[in-house]
């Protein structure tokens, strides 16, 4: 089961801040902490973090890991996901 959250309606300034570590902590659930465009922070029940960019490609939804958190942050996960864009 995974709960999608906004971003920016719990960093109303996301595109100023990072996602805190006050949001990522363990749970029994997986949370998916969404962005915009398809980015998206997933906090699995093992309390790891990982970026995943989730697309569309020949009509299927597809999703690519970008990165792991805090190693990278939102502004470079941002920048990640848009570089795997214009592949």
């Amino acid at each position: 089961m995974a709960v999608f959250l906004p971003i920016r309606s719990l960093f109303p300034h996301a595109h100023r801040q990072t996602v805190q570590d006050a949001f990522c902590t363990e749970g029994k659930v997986r949370v998916r902490l969404a962005d915009a465009s398809g980015l998206y922070l997933e906090v699995p029940s093992s309390g790891s973090k990982r970026w995943f960019w989730k697309y569309r490609f020949d009509g299927k939804e597809k999703r690519l890991a970008i990165c792991g958190y805090p190693d990278v942050g939102l502004k470079e996960a941002r920048t990640a996901r848009d570089d795997a864009r214009k592949q």
